[in-house]
């Protein structure tokens, strides 16, 4: 009994001084500090910033451009004009001059220049299409002279005409891959619809319906931020019909027809657009 109490003893005081040095390993300053812990996280948390970061690029350079873009433009044209009833004018001049015995000293030209001026508002999809609606307005007009020859007075006859047209119509965008052009962009080709009202004078004046279509051709040649500059070739077909009989327009007729005339023809025309910048147009390329 006494050995074996000697032995518990022995063993449980061997026992204790071996636990005595781990506890005081626990607290020694050479321990691993967790300060590594804490960089470790550190390092973390900058590269999560970083990837958040990143992603906020990617997401803004990943925004969609709009497909439809709106343009507005002015036009200018100059078109030789198809006038069929000069010759109505004309001819009224020298039945006035035999009768009256005048000498015609201007006759009417032979030939009519009509300017148009127009503004247009265009929705634009992409390199692909335009779809436009508009209002112009076009005039021409010519004179003639006559002398008397008995006083030597001077008479003077004249027609005109002014046209007030509204448009609807499309233009297709040609594909470089189709059509390339050195000095040119955004080839075209384009249809409208023209309808509104005109007015014929002459001793008198009558108003009439108008009605007819154009075709044209053409390019955009300069551009800068939201301007550009383009060009385009037409042909025009217009009608006029009044119910106005040609007694009240011409000086020396007695005709109870009633006025028509046509005011279409070959057209040279410049538009200045403004929309958005070009190179935020889907599909478009800036010029280099």
């Amino acid at each position: 009994m006494i050995h074996s109490t000697l032995i518990a003893s022995i063993l449980s005081n061997f026992v204790a001084a071996q636990a005595v040095p781990d506890s005081t390993q626990a607290v020694l300053p050479d321990s691993p500090a967790p300060s590594i812990l804490v960089a470790d996280t550190a390092v973390k948390g900058g590269d999560s910033a970083l990837s958040r970061k990143a992603l906020a690029g990617a997401t803004a350079v990943a925004t969609p451009k709009p497909d439809w873009s709106t343009e507005f433009c002015l036009g200018l044209e100059f078109s030789a004009i198809d006038f069929a009833e000069r010759s109505r004018f004309s001819s009224d001049l020298a039945g006035e001059a035999s009768a009256s015995r005048w000498v015609i000293d201007q006759p009417y030209p032979g030939s009519d220049i009509g300017p148009s001026l127009g503004l247009e508002f265009a929705l634009r999809r992409k390199d692909m299409l335009r779809l436009a609606v508009g209002g112009s307005w076009r005039t021409w007009s010519a004179q003639a002279v006559a002398r008397d020859t008995a006083s030597g007075a001077l008479h003077d006859r004249s027609y005109g005409s002014d046209l007030f047209l509204g448009s609807l119509g499309a233009d297709f965008l040609v594909s470089r891959s189709v059509l390339r052009l050195d000095a040119a962009r955004d080839a075209f080709v384009g249809a409208r619809w023209l309808v509104g009202t005109g007015r014929l004078t002459g001793s008198g004046e009558a108003w009439a319906l108008a009605m007819g279509a154009s075709l044209r051709a053409g390019a955009e040649f300069l551009d800068w931020s939201r301007w550009a500059l383009s060009a385009h070739l037409g042909l025009d077909w217009l009608s006029m019909q009044s119910q106005i009989p040609w007694r009240d327009v011409l000086h020396a007729s007695s005709s109870g027809d009633k006025v028509a005339w046509t005011g279409g023809g070959l057209s040279l025309g410049v538009q200045l657009r403004w929309g958005a910048p070009r190179d935020s147009i889907p599909g478009k390329a800036q010029k280099k």
